[in-house]
């Protein structure tokens, strides 16, 4: 297997890894690898389906699972997060639904899952259908920052930082919004941002404890884009962060006043 930087303080990617036998080796390597990069993408496993991408995912924690199903919710396996422009048909979605309102939302830096009770371990992305152009993802190493308070996997201290953060505890609200904008400001300059290119196969992993990410503008309208996601919690029993009672019609999105 072969490791390159691909950022001057953080990210790389694994060239010759498969991720449909994970072996105790590969399993060792991957963790080590997020230990020091926080960002991993391993390349050329478009070979993988869905059962093996969960199955790599249960190597390194408990699975955070989606919500429960709807009728007719098959095309992609249970306990994947669909991130992808389109419906249960494979067809694009219409461009005014809800579902594209709220994948828009995944344009603002954040931290996946940053609401849940149990902290979220890693992401990891799986690309099976990519637009032909744009569409890249960003990523930025909050360990490079100053500490608002966090401890990394690696030891470094890392913000928790996002688009999801909105008032800072023990503070007044104006200055803890204005605390928060500005190291927002400082974390996201153009210096500190990881530009992921897709490539067919690609899956990058990335550490949601001391990173913040965000897709970027495609042509929704004209291409197709299948991306499929895992959730790894650091520890706990594997189970749905929504409840039973809840379904995902029953999510609004709420502008700050």
């Amino acid at each position: 297997m072969q490791v390159n930087r691909l950022h001057p303080t953080f990210a790389a990617e694994l060239i010759g890894a498969d991720a449909a036998r994970p072996d105790a080796a590969l399993i060792a390597t991957v963790e080590a690898l997020m230990s020091e990069h926080a960002v991993l993408c391993i390349r050329d496993q478009g070979h993988l389906d869905d059962e093996q991408h969960l199955a790599f995912a249960r190597s390194f924690g408990p699975l955070e699972l989606p919500g429960p199903r709807r009728e007719g919710e098959q095309r992609i396996a249970y306990g994947l997060y669909n991130v992808s422009s389109l419906d249960e048909q494979g067809e694009i979605i219409d461009t005014q639904s809800a579902q594209a309102k709220f994948s828009k939302g995944n344009e603002l830096f954040h931290a996946d899952s940053s609401f849940n009770d149990m902290p979220s371990k890693w992401s990891m992305l799986r690309a099976v259908i990519l637009p032909p152009e744009r569409g890249d993802t960003h990523f930025i190493d909050m360990r490079a920052m100053q500490p608002l308070v966090r401890t990394s996997a690696s030891g470094r201290k890392s913000l928790f930082v996002g688009s999801h953060a909105w008032r800072v505890a023990g503070m007044d609200e104006a200055e803890g919004a204005a605390l928060l904008a500005e190291l927002m400001a400082f974390a996201t300059q153009p210096q500190n941002i990881f530009a992921h290119k897709w490539r067919p196969g690609d899956m990058p992993i990335w550490d949601n404890r001391c990173t913040i990410h965000r897709g970027t503008e495609f042509d929704y309208a004209r291409y197709k884009r299948d991306l499929r996601r895992a959730n790894v919690n650091e520890s706990g029993e594997e189970r749905s962060m929504i409840p039973d009672s809840v379904g995902p019609d029953s999510f609004k999105l709420e502008q700050k006043p």
